[in-house]
């Protein structure tokens, strides 16, 4: 008896299991209330508001235009409770005038690894940008709640920032 309820328990399992999977994965993560980044990994998008960057970022005036991505550090689909950390990827495209004064005004070195653009905000960055980092900008404007490092190219007036926030 017991041998037989041993298989049907795993029978049950099994076609349970082989249900759950036909199910599209943006309808699981819409069923148990997790948000849709959940469900696709490409969901992250490419948003264009400057506005959050001149409230949080200091010295880079009004930019042209940005292109930016936010996603957590943390298991974004977990349901348990805490505080979460975001990384935020962002490239600007600086007034000339401002890149230069940003470059002028702090010890910039080139750096010798680029950083790593997430592929959605490559397209933003042109071929032969070269990147420079000054410590002393990020120790005065990148602490407190953002964190993370500014990328410099003075010459296209392109600033990228590798931020986290808690």
């Amino acid at each position: 008896m017991t041998r037989s309820w041993l298989r049907l328990t795993a029978l049950v399992l099994t076609a349970a299991l082989a249900g759950c999977s036909a199910l599209d994965a943006a309808e699981q993560a819409a069923d148990q209330g997790l948000p849709a980044a959940c469900a696709t990994p490409d969901a992250i998008t490419v948003k264009t508001d400057t506005a959050v960057w001149l409230q949080a970022l200091s010295g880079i005036g009004t930019p042209a235009e940005a292109h930016w991505i936010a996603r957590p550090a943390a298991n974004a689909c977990s349901r348990a409770p805490g505080l979460s950390d975001w990384y935020h990827e962002v490239v600007l495209r600086l007034d000339p005038d401002v890149a230069r004064t940003l470059a002028s005004a702090y010890g910039w070195e080139p750096v010798t690894e680029a950083p790593q653009i997430h592929p959605k905000l490559a397209p933003f960055v042109p071929t032969g940008t070269a990147w420079s980092r000054s410590p002393a900008y990020e120790r005065a404007h990148l602490m407190g709640p953002w964190y993370g490092a500014l990328y410099l190219d003075a010459a296209h007036g392109l600033a990228y920032f590798d931020l986290n926030q808690s």
